[in-house]
């Protein structure tokens, strides 16, 4: 589709777009899990904000946001306790207002491969991206990024309460890290705000939360 643009047709407008697609569905009916693969085929970030089922937002699955690059997959798991039987409509929905919707037989999904579900997702962008001057902060938040990564290979795992020490783990080392670099920025005449600090905290914290209502 072109636009004109200064009196001359364009189609930059448009090859902005994200897009996205819901590729692959599996679901496992013991755990009560659905595995959505999606695939980002656009040429921009599509961060996913909100996932619903049925029109209610979902509460019981990884963590969001989620940042998906262009040409990447990634593997969205949620639980499922309504009836495990019929068609259920569920919706991705990302930042910049788009909607991606998928209507999945529960069924037909129950009989499709949960590794074909994960194969060839990718990580999400890592949502503890920060900038911080101390090594020491720096060598925290490493090992926070490491942490986390176990945590959600131990999670697809069904290893719940492997995951729920992984992550609560990522959690104390974030928070060490904020310490380091606050006294380091105290120490040189600094000051340094850490929103995105917070927003990773939060991002672990809404797992851990998710874990531990697994464990009951």
């Amino acid at each position: 589709m072109l636009l004109l643009v200064g009196g001359q047709w364009s189609s930059s407008a448009f090859t902005r777009m994200e897009k996205m697609e819901v590729a692959y569905v599996a679901a496992n009916q013991t755990l009560r899990e659905v595995y959505c693969r999606l695939r980002n085929t656009g040429v921009v970030d599509v961060t996913l904000t909100e996932v619903s089922v049925d029109g209610r937002v979902v509460t019981t699955g990884y963590p969001l946001p989620i940042r998906i690059l262009p040409g990447n997959s990634y593997t969205y798991v949620f639980l499922y306790g309504g009836p495990w039987e019929g068609v259920i409509y569920i919706s991705f929905h990302s930042q910049s207002g788009s909607e991606y919707p998928k209507t999945v037989d529960l069924q037909a999904a129950s009989r499709n491969s949960i590794e074909e579900a994960f194969r060839g997702s990718s990580p999400a962008a890592d949502p503890l991206t920060v900038w911080f001057e101390s090594p020491k902060a720096r060598d925290l938040i490493s090992q926070a990024r490491s942490r986390l990564r176990e945590a959600q290979d131990a999670y697809r795992r069904g290893e719940n309460d492997a995951a729920y020490r992984l992550a609560y783990q990522a959690l104390f080392l974030l928070n060490q890290a904020v310490a380091a670099e606050r006294s380091y920025q105290a120490e040189v005449g600094k000051t340094m705000l850490i929103a995105l600090v917070i927003v990773g905290a939060l991002v672990i914290a809404a797992m851990i939360l998710v874990l531990w209502r697994r464990r009951g």
